[in-house]
Formats: C-alpha cells, sequence, structure tokens
C-alpha cells in the first residue's frame, strides 16, 4: 500500500513484478516472483478498494509473474523473463489485460464491497467502451512516443529538432514552441525502456 512519508502514491497505474529467482532444472530451482504495487490503504472498515485503472495494472502485472511461474525452459538465463526480446516482453501482460475487458470477467472480479451486488450491465457496457475512445488519438500518441524513442536513441541531433520533425506527422494540432514534452518521457531515460517503448504497442497485435 502507499504509505505517507515511505511509499508515496505518485501514480495511480504505479506496479512492478519482480523476479527472485528463475526456474532451473539443472539445480531443481524453483522459479519465485512477487508483484508490489501502490494501492490505497484500506480506510476506517472500508477495504482497499480499486479502480478499474488499477486492476488492469494489476492484471498485466500477474500476466508477468505467469510468464516467470509457468516458464518451461530448463536453464534459468533463458527462463521465465530473462532475455526475452523487446517484441515480446509485454506479450502476456497484454493478453492478461485483453481478459479484463470481457463482460464475463468484469462481473466476476467486480462488485459492492458490502452486498456483493454485481455490477449493472450498463456500467459494464461502459468501462467496455472506455477502451475505444479517443483510440485514434491515443494510438497516433503512442506510435508517436515509439518513434521518439527510437529517434532519440539512434541520433545525434538536437531533441527539439527531432520532434519537430515527427510532431505534426502523428498529430492533427501544431507543435507548441514551449512544449517540451520529451524531457518528462521518463519511461525511456530513468527505466528500462530506452529504445524498447515500441514494445508497449507491438504487443498488443
Amino acid at each position: 500500500y502507499a504509505r505517507q512519508d515511505q511509499k508515496i502514491r505518485v501514480y495511480d497505474d504505479a506496479g512492478w513484478h519482480i523476479s527472485i529467482r528463475n526456474k532451473c532444472t539443472i539445480t531443481s530451482s524453483k522459479p519465485l516472483s512477487a508483484l508490489i504495487f501502490n494501492f490505497q490503504q484500506p480506510l476506517d472498515d472500508q477495504p482497499s478498494l480499486l479502480s478499474f485503472k488499477e486492476v488492469g495494472v494489476l492484471f498485466q502485472r500477474f500476466g508477468h509473474a505467469l510468464r516467470h511461474l509457468l516458464t518451461k525452459a530448463n536453464y534459468s538465463e533463458v527462463a521465465g523473463l530473462s532475455n526475452v526480446e523487446w517484441d515480446a516482453a509485454e506479450v502476456c501482460g497484454q493478453v492478461m489485460t485483453h481478459w479484463l475487458y470481457d463482460p464475463h470477467t468484469i462481473q466476476a472480479i467486480s462488485g459492492h464491497h458490502s452486498t456483493g451486488e454485481t455490477l449493472p450491465e450498463d456500467i459494464v457496457k461502459n468501462l467496455q467502451n472506455i477502451r475505444g475512445h479517443m483510440a485514434g488519438l491515443n494510438l497516433c500518441k503512442e506510435l508517436y512516443l515509439s518513434r521518439l524513442d527510437l529517434e532519440l536513441h539512434s541520433k545525434k541531433t538536437f531533441w527539439r529538432d527531432i520532434v519537430q520533425e515527427l510532431y505534426p506527422k502523428y498529430h492533427a494540432f501544431s507543435f507548441d514552441k514551449y512544449d517540451s514534452h520529451p524531457l518528462s518521457f521518463t519511461k525511456i531515460f530513468s527505466e528500462e525502456w530506452g529504445a524498447a517503448y515500441y514494445c508497449h504497442l507491438w504487443s498488443k497485435m
């Protein structure tokens, strides 16, 4: 859970899968992993409730855990998530996320925390429709960020010049000269997705 002064809740989609031990048949080692989240703490008599977005993060990270734990590889160097090509790094997580949008899945995992009443069909339908809302704009944005990531890691050109060249190709509106969004593109600079951001979109296919 998020804890004051210890584990601050910065993002509502924060979640991690940690590979603790890989499977290895030579040493009879069984795979071990952990899921770490940043959900809200229970409040008074109310349990910790998750938003639909947080459930999506849970499903995606659980997909990573399944890939690590159910591996059929015999050697630890290639078991689970080790040495997986970037093109396939997010496949299992995306498969689990697809299941989340199935109406039967939504109703099976949801309900009122005190009465147990399932979600009405109209709310389930709305949750399904969320995925298609502004889908074209979101796709263009992800294509742009994926291309931007690759360009920034393969050229010595100043970042603003790269942005000014790419931005009009993926957006219907003009680029604001004061826009410095690449400077906050933390996934490719401070996380492991440098020159690999495209795999999020690629894995969905």
